[in-house]
């Protein structure tokens, strides 16, 4: 049995922005995140980059926009369907930016 592959990347979500910067899925197929001690709690959605630079919301196989809300200092599962795009970035749902640049840890594995 071979090892299974493994990667953390960090990135970030700037002070003037709704959503992250975006984050490349590097054919990894399930995904957590680590929110900071400094992060406000909110609920995100995500999108995914349709291959021409053009963002576009992330929906489940019955429809329904995939929402995720975060909490601060915790490791948190993202959803499966991520794998299924290259790219892809958090947006802030409600309450607009965050209070200041928050930079996150991505931990991916085959």
């Amino acid at each position: 049995m071979s090892a299974r592959q493994a990667e953390i990347k960090s990135f970030t979500w700037t002070l003037t922005t709704d959503n992250s910067n975006p984050i490349t899925t590097d054919g990894y197929s399930m995904f957590g995140i680590i929110t900071p001690a400094t992060f406000e709690p909110t609920t995100v959605k995500f999108q995914i980059d349709n291959g021409a630079n053009t963002w576009v919301d992330l929906y489940d196989k019955t429809g329904t926009l995939i929402t995720l809300t975060l909490a601060t200092s915790r490791a948190t599962d993202l959803p499966g369907e991520l794998a299924n795009f290259p790219r892809f970035r958090m947006f802030q749902t409600a309450g607009g930016q965050p209070a200041a640049t928050r930079t996150f840890q991505v931990w991916m594995r085959n």
